[in-house]
């Protein structure tokens, strides 16, 4: 193939631009000028556009929501490829080997926060057109990347970004799994979300045991990793350390620490993070620290009852099936529960909920089940977000040439078209698909504690999304 020579070529310059690129904290926070998701994420997008128009492509920011790299066609319709370069926070960096937004080098692969999700494959597909230019290969299609900046939040930049500039033809993003996804499971955000209207400080008792706050979690779309509670034990404060202390000895398998005050005690619960979409490969810490509480008499009645209902229809169960919701289908299989959030305190209850749907499953048909329950706990659902479920037949013609590209790199002509829980800006472009960069049977580290990526299975995809691009844009 024409860009095979030049794009191994480049691969050092990959590698250095990947360093550079994913040692920006761009993690989505507080609005700036011309920085609507803050300035970590506005750095970023700076950071590529400036290579990219320094590389001579022409380039689009539309106002700091996102932006585009463009490779002129023939004609004016677009081929694009969409990417996000925003990433979800770091969590405890005490379980990270190497700082990650310091990305290290060893072993093959390359270590640190975004390096699979989204930063390295977007490189990826930015110096595959790039091969492609400089080989001189003339697209009948204009090619797009387009980047994203909240992809791991509310889209909202998408949204804008497609108001200001027309929509393409096909496409694929690079944030998912080889060798192409042709089922993405519905995707919602919601709370569960209760007010107390007691007194602050009139009706505590000194001499009981309670609840102080509870509050654990980073993000709705990954497994909570730490939680932090804090309980007022009047006169009971050697009563509790015991019985915190055997439970940790029956348990193992869970963690967490313990400091005591003089009347008060403060746990610190360890889980292990993972994508929302894969909790399984996670701990969570919200499930933990109310499986701890669950054998302590509190004062006040609904403190106990909140933490029997959660571990009634919640607790560690993945799949929704305890709180009503446990739908599945042939594509896309069960339904995916995740807890993102806890705050609780005097005042109020709010549980943050991620949910992936099957795709022949309607919205309202997972709320129906999941109001009622809730409601005979005395908590309302509010509705935060969500993403419709995409679905693509097997014979669909991206689907074809998708699985055409996939085979003729890997030999691999056994796998068929994929399902996930993830999503992925292909549900917002029409006629896109998810593509890549995890290959099957490849450890999937988005959103965990030193995440990490391979180079040569990098380098693989760059020359799959090369040829992918010659054959949408001709």
């Amino acid at each position: 193939m024409i860009f095979t020579e030049k794009l191994e070529s480049l691969k050092p310059v990959l590698l250095k631009t990947l360093k550079e690129f994913v040692s920006i904290r761009s993690v989505e926070g507080p609005a700036a000028p011309n920085a609507p998701f803050g300035t970590g994420v506005r750095e970023a997008l700076t950071y590529i556009l400036d290579l990219a128009r320094d590389d001579g492509f022409s380039v689009r920011d539309t106002d700091g929501y996102g932006g585009h790299i463009e490779f002129p066609g023939l004609t004016d319709e677009i081929v694009g490829i969409a990417g996000h370069l925003d990433v979800v926070p770091e969590g405890d960096l005490s379980e990270w080997t190497t700082p990650p937004f310091a990305p290290a080098i060893r072993c093959g692969c390359i270590f640190g926060r975004g390096v699979i999700d989204d930063k390295g494959p977007l490189l990826a597909c930015y110096y595959a057109m790039k091969a492609l230019r400089d080989c001189g290969f003339s697209p009948a299609k204009t090619i797009r990347l387009i980047i994203g900046c909240d992809e791991e939040t509310d889209w909202k930049g998408m949204e804008y970004y497609l108001k200001q500039e027309r929509a393409p033809v096909c496409g694929f993003s690079p944030d998912a799994d080889f060798p192409v996804i042709h089922a993405e499971m519905g995707l919602l955000v919601c709370s569960l979300d209760k007010a107390f209207h007691r007194p602050p400080t009139a009706d505590r008792n000194p001499d009981q045991i309670q609840l102080l706050s509870f509050t654990g979690g980073s993000a709705p779309n990954v497994t909570a990793d730490t939680a932090s509670i804090t309980i007022e034990c009047g006169s009971h404060t050697a009563y509790v350390t015991e019985y915190l202390t055997a439970w940790k000895n029956a348990h193992p398998d869970k963690y967490f620490t313990i400091a005591a005050a003089k009347t008060s005690i403060s746990i610190t619960v360890r889980g292990k993070a993972a994508h929302g979409a894969t909790p399984d490969k996670g701990l969570n810490a919200i499930s933990t620290g109310f499986d701890i509480l669950s054998g302590l008499a509190f004062f006040h009645r609904e403190v106990s009852e909140m933490i029997q209902f959660y571990n009634e229809h919640i607790g560690f169960d993945l799949h929704g099936e305890r709180i009503g919701c446990g739908f599945s289908d042939e594509v896309s299989g069960k339904l995916v529960l995740n807890v993102g959030m806890i705050e609780w305190t005097d005042s109020c209850f709010r549980l943050t909920l991620n949910i992936r749907y099957p795709v022949t499953v309607d919205e309202n048909i997972i709320y129906t089940p999941l109001e009622e329950v809730a409601s005979h706990a005395g908590l309302s659902v509010t509705r935060l977000d969500h993403l419709p479920p995409l679905y693509a037949a097997a014979d669909d013609p991206l689907v074809t040439v998708l699985m055409d590209v996939y085979r003729r790199h890997t030999g691999d002509t056994r796998t068929p078209p994929a399902a996930t829980a993830g999503a992925t800006y292909a549900r917002a472009i029409p006629n896109t698909l998810a593509f890549g960069p995890l290959f099957p049977g490849e450890p999937d580290l988005c959103h965990q504690t030193d995440e990490c990526v391979s180079i040569d299975h990098l380098m693989l995809a760059a020359h799959m999304y090369a040829d992918a691009i010659c054959r949408l844009s001709r």
